[in-house]
């Protein structure tokens, strides 16, 4: 009976150490991520179109439209559509070349029709932020399909946290379970 006793405490023992490492470095991991993808997909851009609201419109040149597939394999399956153009704001020539809050991502079917647009213009309306000229868009608007991505994201911080704070718990050595009552109380 003893075998039995000392087999179960290794194994408690082993299954504590497991939870006391595996949770906080689950968690870290869930929470970066989580919060990168927030920021990334939710965050920033929500700032930016918001920040975009009080800016110029001014009539650029069209000079490139090109698209970038998908890079990493973490990020949502969206293409990039770069653009290049030039346009002038008080009497100064400047070079710009971002498309919209998200960068250009797009899905493969929204994204060609945005590409056929864009290729079909040679002029186009840009927004130019009037305190630094150098900064504009094409396109003020956050698309909601591509900050929906921001989601799934806050899910996964949200699962990290959780995750973070029961292996806090855990090694801290706070049962996570019901609690027993010792026998030598009655």
């Amino acid at each position: 009976m003893g075998d039995t006793e000392t087999s179960t405490g290794y194994r408690a023992h082993a299954i504590g150490v497991i939870l006391r490492i595996a949770f906080p470095l689950v968690g870290v991991f869930l929470l970066t991520l989580g919060m990168v993808g927030s920021i990334t997909y939710g965050v920033l851009p929500l700032f930016d179109a918001l920040r975009s609201r009080h800016w110029q419109p001014v009539t650029a040149t069209l000079e490139a439209v090109t698209v970038e597939p998908p890079t990493a394999l973490l990020r949502p399956p969206l293409e990039r559509i770069g653009v290049r153009y030039r346009y002038v704001y008080d009497k100064i020539e400047y070079a710009g070349g971002r498309l919209d809050p998200l960068d250009g991502r797009y899905s493969h079917r929204r994204g060609k029709e945005v590409l056929e647009r864009l290729r079909s213009q040679t002029e186009l309306e840009v927004w130019v932020n009037p305190s630094n000229p150098r900064e504009s868009l094409v396109n003020r608007e956050v698309r909601a399909g591509v900050a929906l991505f921001a989601l799934p994201a806050f899910a996964m911080a949200i699962a990290g946290g959780i995750s973070l704070f029961a292996g806090m718990l855990a090694w801290n050595n706070v049962p996570l379970g019901v609690r027993q009552q010792d026998s030598n109380l009655s």
